[in-house]
């Protein structure tokens, strides 16, 4: 079950170096020196060449005419699988020997009907890329659906026949190389359809994860929001419960201030002058307060602070502000 030694061995053995860059790049015959640098040249040369690789589908084969023994077996093995979808056998070629029923070919027209509908309605929902194209390729299975049950059974022998001739398929072991391979492609296809569902089971997983991940950090984001809220009126009723006792006019000195790393620096003034500077700050609100500053009792300026603001910046990120211009 492992599918990376599936695609190993459908890829088969490594190619050798004349496969990839030609016959013109080979060993030389002879080992003397100019024949080696010049083989040395030639794979540089070589190796600045762009290879094309071409990548097919294990799931997906094209379809063409009659003359292409690979595409004819891929048709008549779809044909063969039509046959034995509406009567069954001990071997396919009993089945192909036997003559169809009429209830038979009623079920094998019921199940052609139901097929070209569901082409029908793929084809609306669905813009082919190539629209002349996909028409050519589907020509064939068209002429393939239009026989009835008996004709279509006289098709399936005259390729087994063709298919006979070049080796493909045996009538001594009645064909059975053709049930196989049928066989072997409903395999390949359920593990198709199983490794399409695991896929899409890890993606459905996933976003699930994610979906449950955006509600818990929305939830969370409520709860932050929420307990900031409560936390600003807590402060604003004890703010205006205690401005209403007495407004309280609190004073530091700069040098004080820098020591409890409030303030980092004065612009233009020394740290030895720090003592001569004054700040007053007076709560003008609830939550709005009011700083001035005195250099050696002369007022200087004033700056007023809101509370709230102060908790945005921290939210922010934001360390240090600027005051007094």
């Amino acid at each position: 079950n492992d599918q990376l030694h599936i695609i190993l061995k459908d890829l088969g053995p490594a190619p050798e170096m004349k496969d990839i860059l030609g016959d013109s790049v080979s060993p030389p015959a002879s080992n003397s020196n100019d024949a080696q640098e010049q083989y040395q040249e030639k794979l540089t040369e070589a190796a600045q060449q762009e290879v094309s690789l071409t990548l097919t589908s294990r799931f997906d084969v094209t379809e063409d005419d009659d003359t292409d023994m690979k595409t004819l077996f891929v048709r008549t093995k779809r044909m063969v699988v039509d046959v034995l979808s509406v009567q069954p056998g001990d071997n396919l070629k009993n089945v192909l020997d036997t003559p169809a029923s009429e209830e038979q070919e009623l079920e094998y027209q019921t199940l052609v009907k139901k097929r070209d509908d569901r082409e029908e309605r793929r084809e609306t929902e669905l813009e082919t890329k190539d629209p002349e194209k996909e028409k050519l390729m589907r020509q064939a299975t068209v002429r393939d659906q239009t026989l009835p049950l008996d004709g279509l059974k006289r098709k399936v022998m005259r390729n087994l026949q063709l298919l006979e001739s070049e080796g493909m398929v045996g009538s001594e072991n009645k064909f059975q190389e053709i049930v196989d391979a049928i066989a072997r492609d409903i395999r390949n296809q359920h593990r198709h359809r199983q490794q399409r569902k695991r896929e899409l089971s890890k993606l459905r997983s996933t976003l699930d994860s994610l979906s449950q991940k955006a509600k818990f950090f929305e939830d969370q984001s409520t709860y932050y929001h929420e307990y900031v809220k409560a936390c600003l009126d807590n402060l604003a009723r004890k703010s205006n419960e205690k401005s209403q006792k007495k407004a309280v006019t609190v004073k530091y000195t700069a040098q004080r201030l820098q020591q409890k790393g409030v303030i980092l620096e004065i612009e233009g003034l020394p740290v030895s002058q720090f003592r001569n500077v004054n700040f007053e700050i007076h709560s003008t609100n609830v939550g709005h307060f009011e700083v001035s500053a005195k250099f050696m009792g002369v007022s200087m300026e004033k700056v007023e602070l809101v509370f709230q603001d102060l908790l945005q910046l921290q939210y922010e990120g934001v360390a240090v502000m600027k005051m007094f211009g």
